[in-house]
């Protein structure tokens, strides 16, 4: 399929989770796989004419963009699922970097299969999902992956990446560290025919046993789906409503030793095992709140009144009024615990080369 020709001067505020005006001054959309290699090929020969770097935008959910990007914006949104079964329980699926997340986690319960059903209602693509290496409700993305291929837009040249390749960490991935060079077109999961639901996380079997199951073992993977959605829509606003990013930051992760006396100094401050780690990871929503933050509110921009580790755009603000916001509450947090906190969002700073 022939690249399209690209759009100019396109509005983005419908295409970040933020609802924040922005002006792409250079965007090409990508609807089919053919039109990869070609169109990374335009958008450098623009980065080179204009001597800024490539932007990879998918559904928007995890950026904060500046209010002009003047560089290439490639948009992706290529769809298509193909499911490869193994021979035994286990079951490949393939997926297309432009599907909405939401909806392969569906398809796969739908399917019957277990594995992605506690990811539910994370906002944003798939191609998005290693990048972070979205988690929630106690599973990762990385525990399920095998393969991502992403194309390094500084050649136009495809590479496939097993999971052991990406350099997965909480919230990280070498896609992340290596922001600006990979454009990533396709993952492949590794699902499962039998399993059953991970309860672990606080607040996950109390759901499924309010939703009618006698036990939490007894569901399948889509009324954990279902759960968890339900979890997720009470917790958190919906960015059709306010515009916002979901966990805006990560929980800390900080060493036994200094964890152990943040919890004599500070009783009721959660603390999580980190897995294949001696580390302790922090509440970073229960200090922020602690703060003094939940609910406030700096012009536009604000804390949701809902989870404390949510920064909304209450409408007008900017990505740098939001920058401002989270700061204050990074320097708060660290004046009163001495643990800084480190935003997920990435910023897409369109006046810089």
């Amino acid at each position: 399929m022939t690249c399209p020709a690209p759009l100019t001067d396109v509005p983005l505020h419908q295409h970040n989770s933020f609802g924040i005006a922005s002006t792409a001054r250079w965007l090409l959309p990508l609807t089919d796989r053919s039109q990869f290699t070609e169109a990374v090929d335009l958008a450098r020969l623009e980065a080179r004419r204009q001597q800024r770097a490539i932007t990879v935008l998918g559904g928007g959910s995890n950026v904060l963009l500046d209010e002009v990007i003047e560089g290439p914006i490639l948009q992706v949104a290529t769809r298509g699922v193909h499911f490869e079964s193994l021979g035994n329980s286990d079951v490949l699926m393939h997926v297309e970097a432009g599907e909405p997340w939401h909806d392969v986690v569906t398809q796969s319960a739908a399917a019957g299969l277990w594995g992605i059903e506690n990811l539910s209602l994370i906002p944003g693509t798939v191609g998005a999902a290693p990048v972070q290496n979205i988690g929630a409700y106690g599973s990762e993305i990385s525990q399920c992956l095998t393969e991502v291929r992403a194309i390094d837009v500084r050649t136009a040249i495809e590479h496939t990446f097993a999971a052991n390749q990406c350099a997965f960490d909480y919230r990280d991935s070498r896609f992340k560290r290596e922001a600006g060079q990979w454009l990533i077109t396709r993952v492949t999961l590794r699902l499962s025919r039998t399993g059953k639901a991970r309860t672990d996380y606080p607040g996950v079997a109390a759901a499924l046993i309010a939703s009618g199951l006698a036990s939490p073992d007894s569901a399948s993977p889509a009324q954990v789906v279902n759960a968890i959605a339900e979890i997720r829509r009470r917790k958190l606003p919906d960015p059709a409503v306010i515009g916002n990013a979901g966990s805006f930051f990560k929980n800390p992760q900080v060493s036994t030793e200094i964890a152990s006396q943040l919890s004599l100094d500070w009783p009721k401050l959660p603390t999580f095992a980190v897995e294949r780690s001696e580390e302790r990871k922090l509440s970073a929503a229960w200090m922020i709140e602690a703060c003094g933050w939940k609910g406030h509110r700096q012009g536009a921009v604000g804390v949701s009144d809902q989870h404390a580790l949510v920064l909304v755009n209450h409408g007008g603000g900017r990505a740098r009024d939001l920058l401002a916001l989270a700061a204050d509450i990074i320097a708060s947090v660290e004046q009163r615990f001495g643990v800084t906190l480190e935003r997920e969002p990435v910023f897409i700073n369109g006046s810089m080369p």
